[in-house]
């Protein structure tokens, strides 16, 4: 006897046909809760990374962004012929730099990585104490060409005064030579 339960109980093809598809009914919802476990899980990890890694991406995305225009904007910064155009130059930078504090305080937030954004905060007033040094050596280059521009007025005059006054004698003496 193939099977043996069934020949037993000496049931019919509608009876066995109905504990089939009882059966495959019960396999259907075992499988379908496991898949609807399955199924939330995933979404609770789907929900966490767009809760919290999606917005700190972002904020770091746009953190490299301000980065590379502060990177960009230092050679204006250092190229300033005026302090006017320095002031602005600084309060330009000063904007990028703000805009940055609200980017690592984003990432503060989103919890994501603590260290990382004390890091960046280091970093952020790394950058900001270089730029107060590179705009105090700039100021002093300022003022270094203006003292060098008031001694060579200076010079110039001097030497206009020397030929005014040594012209006359050279005169004397080339009249001289050409007598004797």
């Amino acid at each position: 006897p193939k099977f043996a339960i069934f020949s037993r109980f000496k049931l019919g093809i509608g009876p066995r046909m109905f504990m089939a598809f009882a059966g495959t009914a019960m396999l259907t919802v075992v499988a379908s809760g496991v898949s609807v476990y399955g199924l939330n899980r995933v979404g609770g990890a789907l929900s966490e990374v767009t809760r919290i890694s999606v917005p700190s991406i972002m904020a770091a995305l746009q953190l490299a962004e301000q980065s590379s225009a502060i990177a960009a904007a230092a050679p204006a910064f250092k190229d300033a012929k005026t302090a006017d155009h320095l002031g602005a130059q600084k309060k330009r930078l000063g904007e990028k730099l703000a805009e940055v504090d609200a980017n690592i305080d984003a990432i503060k937030e989103s919890g994501v990585a603590p260290d990382a954004a004390n890091n960046l905060m280091t970093l952020r007033g790394k950058i900001s104490t270089s730029l107060d040094r590179l705009e105090r050596l700039i100021r002093k280059g300022h003022t270094l060409e203006g003292q060098r521009n008031a001694s060579i007025k200076e010079i110039l005059k001097g030497q206009k005064a020397f030929d005014a006054l040594i012209a006359p004698m050279l005169d004397d003496a080339n009249f001289d030579l050409e007598i004797n």
